[in-house]
């Protein structure tokens, strides 16, 4: 595994950062793929050992890129839940590269055997939307017990900076030893303003760069784009 055991608050068998036994962290680990016994990593969300990462791997190597507008509406739809599922700390959050929605419901309006084209999206965005919050919800777990380690030995160097003379406390910045931080306060972000689009507008940028309407206006909303930067941002997407 690419990092330690470090014991839940919540249930003390399972990895804090990863929710796996303490077994799986060591030389004992039981590849999830071929069933054998050695150091083990995980690929996504299973154990894989060294040898059927590196297949893994290998086959990913051998795939031609293919770009979204060449995608099968299965491929796109599938490659957003398989995206979703990596993200596991904040940076993935806001670097992942995720489907765009509008491609998601592009596939889907294209997709001839899905009737309820509305409920399919609401479905896929449901899941993506429930995933994130678990991972959320793992991160601050993990956070509290940082939190909960750092008062330990802010508690023992209290204790400790006793012990000390004046110019070690100094030295190691333990003059305020006894202060104690109080937990940030969340911040309150105000709602950005949107700007408010034509209908009409929206219509003839649609028109004169021939992308569909309903997707200028969903990009629009999404992006507090222009009419004209959404169509032109479109067009480019979809050359």
């Amino acid at each position: 595994m690419n990092h330690s055991f470090t014991a839940s608050q919540l249930d003390s068998t399972k990895c804090a950062r990863c929710k796996r036994d303490e077994i799986d962290h060591t030389n004992r680990a039981t590849c999830e793929c071929c069933s054998n016994s050695g150091i083990c990593d995980l690929y996504i969300d299973i154990l894989m050992c060294q040898d059927c990462l590196e297949k893994e791997n290998s086959h990913k190597r051998q795939e031609p890129e293919r770009a979204v507008a060449v995608m099968n509406i299965n491929s796109i739809i599938d490659n957003a839940r398989r995206i979703d599922q990596t993200v596991q700390v904040r940076t993935d959050l806001f670097n992942a590269a995720t489907v765009a929605i509008v491609d998601l419901k592009k596939a889907i309006d294209e997709d001839g055997s899905i009737e309820n084209k509305h409920f399919a999206l609401a479905t896929e965005l449901t899941t993506r939307f429930n995933h994130f919050k678990k991972v959320i919800f793992e991160m601050s777990e993990e956070i509290v017990e940082k939190q909960n380690q750092q008062r330990a030995i802010q508690s023992y160097l209290n204790t400790l900076s006793n012990q000390l003379r004046v110019e070690e406390r100094e030295k190691l910045k333990l003059q305020d030893i006894n202060y104690k931080p109080e937990s940030p306060k969340p911040i309150k972000k105000s709602a950005p303003t949107v700007k408010k689009v034509s209908k009409i507008e929206i219509r003839e940028m649609a028109n004169k760069y021939n992308v569909p309407e309903l997707a200028v206006q969903m990009l629009c909303v999404a992006k507090n784009l222009s009419p004209e930067d959404a169509a032109k941002s479109l067009q480019k997407a979809m050359n």
